[in-house]
C-alpha cells in the first residue's frame, strides 16, 4: 500500500489530489467535497447522520472515500446498503475496484445477492443424474446451456450468464428459498457459490447488500461480521421496506407450499433407512387436520367479512381492532389447535429418531442420507407450523405481546376467491430505530443514511418521525442525528423549465385526464420525442397510450412499461431520441439517460400515496394526517420523478406537473419550497415552445 494522507478526503477531491490522476479534465464539485467532509466527521465523531445530496454531487465517491480512511484506520468493516441491483454493481464494479487502485489498498469487497441469483450444487448433481425435467423443446435446450455453464462456473451467480433463463429453466437449477436450504447441514454446503460468497464476508472488510438481507441482518445472528460504519444509500426508501419487510400474511395458500415440500421430501425417504415409518407422520389426523381446518376458518372469516364490508362500497379491506379480533377467533380456534397439535406430532415422530438440529453430523453415523434429509424436512414443517401459530395467536388477540412501542395495524383482506390476514407495523421504525440509540457498552455502527430526496419543506422531519426518531422521541438514550442537506452541482436556474398551463384542473377534478394528454401531446410534439410520461395510475397510463398512437407522428416510437423491461427501455431511448416512455410509480426512479434524449419529464399529478391501501388510508386519517404522511410522501415521489432530468451539467430540459393544485392549494409553497435551486416556472406556453427551440438549435 502506497503512502496515503492523513486527510483522505482532502487529498482525494482536492485540485491536484488522487481522483485528478485518474478522470480527466476533473473539476473540483464543492457540494461533494461538503457531503464527504460532514460524512468524515461523523464517522470519527461516531454521530449518526442524514445527508441530502441532489444528482450529479457523486454520493457513492463522497461516502466511500471517508468509509475506505475508516477502514485504514480502524480495520472495522463497513456496510453499504442500497435498494438497488443498479447501485450495487456501481458500487462494486465502479467506484470501489477505482479507490482500491488509486490507494493501493484492498478491501476486499463482497455483494451479498440474494439466494436466488446463484445456482444450487445439490440441483446442479440432480440435473446431471437426469432428475430434472421440461415440457418444451425451447426450455430443454436453454437448460442444457444453463447447466453447461453452471457445471464449470466458479462463482455460480446468474449475472455471469450472457442470456436472462426463463423463469421455470431458472428455478430448475438455482438456490431454494431459505426454508429448503439445509444451510450447512446440506454435504455440498462447502461446494454451495451463495455461502461461498457469504463466507468470503469474514475477510471482507467493505460489504454491499440490499435492505431486505440487512434487515434480516439486524433481526438475525451471524449474518454479518461486527460493523463500524452502515452507509445507507437511497435512504428515501428505508421506512417503506422495513414496514413491508416486517409484514406478516397468513392465507389459504400459506400451507400449501409446507406441506408439498415435506411430500416431495417423503417420497425421497421412502426407500431410505426411515422407510415406511413416513407415512406414520404423512398419514397422521394431525396433519390431515390441517387443510380441514384451514378452509373453514376461511369460509367463516370470509362470510363475516361480508357481513361488514358491503359489496360495492369501494373497500377491499377490514380493520380489525383489538376487541373484534377477540371476537372472532371463534372461526381461527380449531385451526390454531391443528397448527399446535400437528407441530407436537412432528415432534414426536423427531424424538424417535433422536433428532437433534445442531447435530446432524452424527446422525449421519447412524442413518442416510435421505433419512437425514427427511427429519430436516419435518424439522423446518414443523417450524412453520409453530410460526403460523404463533402469528395467528397474536392476530386473533390471544397471547400478552410485549409492548415494544410499535404501532400495528390488523386487517383481513379480499380478494378474488378467499380473503387473507395481515399484521403490518404503520411505520419502519422496530427494524430501525435502534441505529440511532446509544449503545451500552457495544459496539455501534454509525448509520449514514443518504439520497437526493430526504427533505420535505427543507426539513428532515418526516424521515426521522418515520424511523422513530423525530422531535417528539425524548428519550435520553437516541443520539443527536446530523443533518446536511447540499446544492444541486448543475445550474437548474437556467437549465431547467417548469411549466404549469393556465386553467389546469386540479388532479382529482373528473376532466383532469383528458386536459393533461392534449398537453402532454404539445411537449412530445414540440421535442419529436425525447419525453417520460409518468402516471400515478395503471388507468392513466393505458389511457395516454391509446391517446398517443391516435394523435402523435408516426416516426416517434411510444413506449409503455408493459412493452419490456425496465432496463430494455432505458437502453432504448439512450439510443433513439425521438422516443415517449410512458410509465407509472416504478419509472420515477432508476431511470438514468444523461444527454438529449431525454428532455422532458411530464407528470399527470400530485403523487399522493395511493388510497385504498390499509396503511396509507390509517395514516392518512390521523391527526394532520395530510400533511404529516400524504403531503411529504408526494413531495419526495414528485421529487425523485423531476430526477430523471438534468443528470448530467450540460443537460436542458422542461419538466410539468399538469394539477390545478400546485397554483391554489394553501400547501403549494411547501411544495416549491422543497427545492434547493430557484425555481424558473411559466404558465406561458409560448416561452415553453422558445425554450425548446433554442434548446435544440443549440445542440445542432
Amino acid at each position: 500500500m502506497e503512502e496515503i494522507a492523513t486527510d483522505l478526503v482532502t487529498a482525494t477531491f482536492e485540485d491536484g489530489g488522487h481522483l485528478s490522476k485518474r478522470i480527466n479534465n476533473y473539476k473540483v464539485r464543492p457540494q461533494q467535497v461538503e457531503l464527504a467532509n460532514k460524512i468524515q466527521s461523523c464517522i470519527k465523531k461516531k454521530k449518526p447522520l442524514m445527508a441530502e445530496a441532489p444528482t450529479g454531487v457523486g454520493k457513492s465517491l463522497a461516502s466511500l472515500v471517508p468509509a475506505f480512511e475508516h477502514i485504514m484506520e480502524t480495520d472495522e468493516t463497513v456496510i453499504v446498503v442500497t435498494s438497488s441491483i443498479i447501485l450495487q454493481e456501481q458500487y462494486m464494479n465502479k467506484d470501489i475496484p477505482m479507490l482500491e487502485e488509486l490507494y493501493g489498498f484492498k478491501v476486499k469487497p463482497v455483494l451479498i445477492k440474494g439466494r436466488n441469483n446463484f445456482v444450487c450444487p445439490k440441483k446442479v448433481a440432480e440435473a446431471k443424474a437426469g432428475k430434472v425435467g421440461f415440457s418444451t423443446s425451447e426450455q430443454v435446450k436453454q437448460f442444457a446451456e444453463v447447466l453447461d455453464w453452471a457445471t464449470t462456473s466458479k462463482r455460480g451467480d446468474k449475472a455471469e450468464l450472457d442470456f436472462v433463463p426463463s423463469y421455470n429453466v431458472w428455478a430448475g437449477i438455482s438456490c431454494v428459498d431459505g426454508a429448503d436450504c439445509k444451510g450447512k447441514q446440506c454435504p455440498l454446503y462447502n461446494a454451495c457459490p451463495y455461502y461461498r460468497e457469504r463466507n468470503r464476508m469474514g475477510t471482507a472488510k467493505l460489504i454491499v447488500c440490499n435492505y431486505h438481507y440487512f434487515f434480516n441482518a439486524l433481526r438475525s445472528e451471524n449474518m454479518l461480521p461486527p460493523i463500524g460504519v452502515v452507509i445507507m444509500d437511497e435512504g428515501h426508501e428505508i421506512n417503506a421496506i422495513a414496514r413491508d419487510f416486517q409484514e406478516q400474511t397468513y392465507s389459504t395458500n400459506s400451507l400449501q407450499k409446507p406441506i408439498d415440500r415435506l411430500s416431495k421430501e417423503m417420497k425421497a425417504a421412502e426407500f431410505s433407512d426411515v422407510g415406511e415409518s413416513v407415512y406414520d407422520l404423512i398419514d397422521s389426523e394431525a396433519i390431515a387436520n390441517l387443510n380441514t381446518t384451514l378452509i373453514q376458518m376461511f369460509a367463516g372469516l370470509k362470510d363475516r367479512y361480508h357481513r361488514v364490508i358491503r359489496p360495492n362500497s369501494g373497500r377491499s379491506f377490514w380493520e380489525v381492532h383489538p376487541a373484534t379480533r377477540s371476537n372472532i377467533f371463534e372461526y381461527a380456534e380449531d385451526h390454531v389447535k391443528a397448527l399446535d397439535d400437528a407441530a407436537a406430532e412432528c415432534k414426536a415422530y423427531l424424538d424417535k429418531f433422536g433428532f437433534d438440529p445442531e447435530a446432524i453430523f452424527d446422525l449421519l453415523e447412524q442413518y442416510d442420507e435421505g433419512s437425514v434429509d427427511w427429519l430436516m424436512g419435518v424439522h423446518f414443517f414443523r417450524t412453520t407450523l409453530l410460526e403460523f401459530s404463533h402469528m395467528l395467536h397474536h392476530f386473533f388477540n390471544q397471547v400478552e405481546i410485549e409492548d415494544d412501542g410499535i404501532e400495528r395495524l390488523y386487517w383481513v383482506q379480499q380478494y378474488r376467491d378467499s380473503v387473507q390476514l395481515h399484521i403490518k407495523p404503520t411505520t419502519g421504525q422496530g427494524l430501525t430505530k435502534h441505529l440511532f440509540y446509544k449503545s451500552a457498552g457495544l459496539n455501534q455502527p454509525v448509520p449514514i443514511i443518504m439520497s437526493a430526496t430526504l427533505t420535505t419543506n427543507k426539513s428532515f422531519d418526516h424521515l426521522k418521525e418515520d424511523l422513530g426518531v423525530g422531535p417528539d422521541n425524548q428519550s435520553p438514550s437516541l443520539q443527536k442525528i446530523e443533518e446536511l442537506s447540499v446544492t444541486s452541482p448543475f445550474n437548474l436556474d437556467e437549465n431547467l423549465l417548469w411549466y404549469l398551463p393556465p386553467n389546469a384542473p386540479a388532479g382529482n377534478d373528473r376532466n383532469h385526464l383528458p386536459f393533461v394528454l392534449k398537453e402532454m401531446e404539445k411537449v412530445v410534439k414540440a421535442y419529436d420525442g425525447r419525453t417520460l410520461c409518468l402516471f400515478t395510475s395503471n388507468r392513466n397510463m393505458d389511457e395516454a397510450e391509446k391517446y398517443f398512437e391516435q394523435v402523435l407522428p408516426k416516426h416517434i416510437q411510444i413506449i409503455s412499461q408493459n412493452h419490456m423491461p425496465k432496463q430494455r427501455i432505458i437502453d432504448f431511448m439512450k439510443k433513439n431520441s425521438n422516443t415517449v416512455v410512458i410509465g407509472t410509480r416504478s419509472f420515477f426512479t432508476g431511470v438514468d439517460i444523461q444527454g438529449p434524449n431525454l428532455s422532458a419529464v411530464l407528470l399527470d399529478k400530485f403523487p399522493f400515496p395511493i388510497a385504498g391501501d390499509p396503511i396509507v388510508d390509517y395514516l392518512s386519517a390521523q391527526p394532520r394526517g395530510f400533511h404529516k404522511h400524504s403531503l411529504p410522501e408526494a413531495i419526495i415521489a414528485m421529487k425523485q420523478a423531476f430526477g430523471r432530468l438534468n443528470r448530467t451539467s450540460e443537460d436542458k430540459g422542461v419538466v410539468a406537473i399538469y394539477d390545478g393544485r400546485l397554483s391554489t392549494a394553501r400547501y403549494k409553497n411547501k411544495i416549491l419550497n422543497s427545492f434547493t435551486f430557484k425555481i424558473q416556472a411559466t404558465k406561458d406556453w409560448n416561452r415553453v415552445e422558445d425554450y425548446i427551440a433554442q434548446t435544440l438549435k443549440g445542440e445542432k
